[in-house]
């Protein structure tokens, strides 16, 4: 976590230290979604469903930020 000017904490991956201690399974869990992401990249396109209005990058902030909802396709890479 870093502090921004305005006082706020810039959150990049507070959950898994968010005090004295790091969490244990940080570096599994960090490359577990790592495996995860490529894979389904590698496998998949994907793409918008209505390109002419893709999702917005402003997060719904909660108890932790999340995206907006959207509606995405994958469509499966052919071998070439």
């Amino acid at each position: 976590m870093t502090n921004a000017p305005n006082g706020l904490i810039l959150v990049d991956d507070a959950y898994f230290h968010a005090g004295k201690r790091d969490c244990l399974g940080r570096t599994l869990a960090v490359n577990e979604v790592f495996l995860f992401l490529t894979a389904l990249l590698q496998h998949f396109e994907v793409s918008a469903t209505d390109p002419d209005n893709p999702p917005t990058l402003e997060p719904v902030v909660r108890v932790t930020h999340a995206p907006q909802q959207f509606s995405a396709k994958l469509r499966y890479r052919q071998k070439a």
